[in-house]
């Protein structure tokens, strides 16, 4: 998992305006340490939402691990745990609102291992309002927070035979994604292909810092970007921070944590 650091906020300007700006130091990604699995979040800068005074989601979403410690031991109890407190946090969304984000306006990834059999396998969280994009035909009131289990350690498994991964990406990411697998994952199978350069390694750590290069690549770029508007150019909001929080799990647990 991994997350950078930024938050934008609406904030008035002199002219009474409203306008973005980023504010830095936030932790997106946090273990939870009893279950050797990980979460991190996207949307939600506060908690709840709706209050100017509301607690900085990082700072409550490690309340929420170290508070109800003695109430979880798997991952599944986690997941309803978080769906039941979120639900009366979280206001509803409504009609126009669901319209304008039908996925929702915010939610947190739980990821980890289960044991199956003699094994252990990776699964997968989404606990958000809106649609679910991995389960679009779950019947879930969107409204209101969802507990999804987007994958399941067998659906990766079958991933794993076809050679493939699940990935989930939340938040400022429209730019990141049109780049990424738009352009740079051709450029990748070529580089392949080609010259036989293998992008990244196989092997955890390589595949964490290829993801965090990835953030910060597109957080430099949007630090010399700027975004038309009415005609006039101004310096994009750099929203997306430089700093990156890397967690990376296997299946005997946590293997490494830091922001860097």
């Amino acid at each position: 998992m991994v997350g950078d650091t930024a938050q934008t906020v609406d904030s008035v300007t002199p002219r009474g305006t409203i306008q973005d700006r980023a504010f830095y130091g936030l932790i997106k990604v946090l273990p939870v340490q009893m279950l050797q699995a990980g979460v991190s979040y996207w949307g939600w800068a506060k908690m709840p939402p709706d209050d100017d005074n509301g607690r900085w989601m990082d700072w409550w979403l490690q309340d929420f691990i170290d508070r109800r410690r003695n109430e979880y031991n798997t991952l599944y109890d986690f997941a309803q745990l978080l769906e039941t407190e979120l639900r009366e946090l979280v206001p509803q969304l409504s009609v126009e609102e669901l319209r304008e984000a039908p996925s929702g306006n915010g939610g947190i990834h739980l990821a980890g291992f289960v044991n199956v059999g003699r094994t252990r396998e990776p699964c997968f969280w989404h606990i958000h309002n809106g649609q679910s994009q991995a389960l679009p035909h779950r019947r879930i009131d969107p409204r209101v927070v969802n507990a999804n289990f987007d994958c399941p350690s067998l659906r990766f498994r079958q991933l794993s035979r076809l050679g493939q991964s699940h990935v989930t990406r939340n938040g400022d990411i429209e730019a990141y994604v049109t780049f990424f697998e738009g352009h740079f994952t051709d450029y990748v199978r070529e580089l392949n292909e080609r010259l036989q350069i293998v992008m990244p390694l196989p092997t955890l750590g390589h595949r964490a810092e290829f993801w965090s290069a990835q953030i910060k690549f597109i957080s430099a770029l949007y630090e010399v970007g700027g975004v038309i508007e009415n005609g006039v150019v101004r310096q994009m909001t750099k929203g997306i921070g430089d700093q990156v929080t890397t967690l990376t799990i296997a299946s005997g647990g946590i293997r490494s944590y830091y922001t860097r």
